[in-house]
């Protein structure tokens, strides 16, 4: 019995190191962090449309080089028909996203420099987002 429960011990830390040794080249060998930055449609009235972060409207971004971007760009406003979102730098390009629907768009930002978002559906929503080597993001939070 012993025999057995030590073989099982042992097997399992074997099973263990390995699946280590294969997950820990996969995950860590990037030098990279990720950013959820949530980014949301609006629309005032008289004021035209707009991208809104929750407390700022076409809000400036800075992220730091060689981070992976996560956006989720929703359509919180039911007087949006359909609206999209964009970089061309890193071709980032959506679907039309109509009103409550939220799409997540992956990108890698290994550019610096200052770059425009905006949505070719409606020119007035546009902002910068700015990639720079210093490690000082600008996180977004949902609101």
């Amino acid at each position: 019995m012993k025999l057995k429960r030590r073989s099982l011990i042992l097997l399992t830390i074997i099973i263990i190191a390995v699946s280590f040794g294969i997950y820990y080249p996969t995950t860590f060998e990037i030098n990279s962090h990720t950013f959820h930055i949530y980014i949301k449609g609006i629309h005032h009235l008289n004021q035209g449309y707009a991208f809104s972060d929750g407390s700022r409207e076409n809000p400036t971004i800075y992220v730091p080089t060689g981070s992976i971007i996560s956006f989720y760009v929703s359509n919180d406003d039911n007087s949006i028909d359909s609206m999209d979102f964009n970089i061309d730098t890193f071709n980032v390009h959506s679907k039309p996203i109509t009103y409550s629907q939220t799409q997540k768009i992956d990108f890698l930002a290994d550019k610096e420099g200052t770059f425009t978002y905006y949505s070719k559906l409606h020119p007035d929503m546009n902002g910068t987002i700015i990639v720079e080597s210093q490690k000082v993001p600008t996180f977004i939070q949902p609101p």
